[in-house]
């Protein structure tokens, strides 16, 4: 008769097995028996905090109003006699805006061409102090809704990092070579899948503080 350590030992690495057969088919969102199921009209965010279906955080227990995800950015054209000024006010205007310049060119002293980053609270009104520099020859603004985008890495992150959490919790109790060999393969590929995803999150969140502003100048 077998003892109670091994058949439980035994029993583990079956739920263990199962998990990574799951895995393998991209069904991440099947939660482990010996946790209390999440509700299924909510999940968590990439800060920790529970979002429903509407996209409201909860923070505390109190809802607050619907988050958007927009990606901002414009682009300006201007006329001006001298470029060298122009360029050493939009310094100062991008300095004042808390912003970033990525990227500046200039040819012959007859055109000027700067990429600068704008946090996006501030982009309308930098827009405005620059577009006063010169004659504005072009000036446009575009907006992307990635509302649904953030929220799917959210989700997908979310769920990888509790299917990581528990084969670390499998690995420990883990007594089998083969089967410790097997949970690390699967543990560093999970992770790897992490790191990828915060990476994309992070990404696309700078995208979404900071707008990206294009100025060409001529003379």
């Amino acid at each position: 008769m077998r003892s109670p350590v091994i058949q439980g030992v035994r029993i583990e690495r079956l739920v263990v097995l199962g998990l990574m057969a799951l895995m393998s088919t991209g069904c991440y969102m099947m939660k482990p028996a010996a946790y209390e199921p999440a509700p299924t009209d909510s999940s968590v965010d990439y800060d920790g905090n529970i979002v429903d279906s509407e996209r409201k955080r909860v923070d505390g227990g109190n809802l607050t109003d619907p988050v958007r995800s927009v990606i901002r950015s414009g682009s300006l054209g201007l006329k001006a006699k001298d470029l060298n000024f122009v360029k050493k006010q939009v310094e100062a205007i991008v300095d004042d805006a808390r912003g970033r310049i990525d990227s500046w060119s200039t040819t012959d002293d007859r055109f000027l061409h700067m990429q600068l980053r704008i946090p996006e609270p501030r982009l309308d009104e930098a827009m405005d102090r620059i577009a006063s520099l010169g004659k504005v020859t072009d000036r446009s603004l575009r907006s992307s809704d990635v509302t649904d985008q953030v929220i799917d890495l959210e989700a997908r992150l979310a769920n990888l990092i509790a299917l990581r959490d528990r084969l670390r919790s499998y690995l420990d109790k883990a007594v089998d070579l083969k089967e410790i060999l097997e949970v690390e393969k699967e543990l560093t590929r999970v992770q790897t899948e992490v790191e990828i995803l915060q990476r994309k999150l992070e990404l696309l969140k700078a995208q979404i503080e900071l707008s990206q502003l294009s100025l060409t100048v001529r003379r």
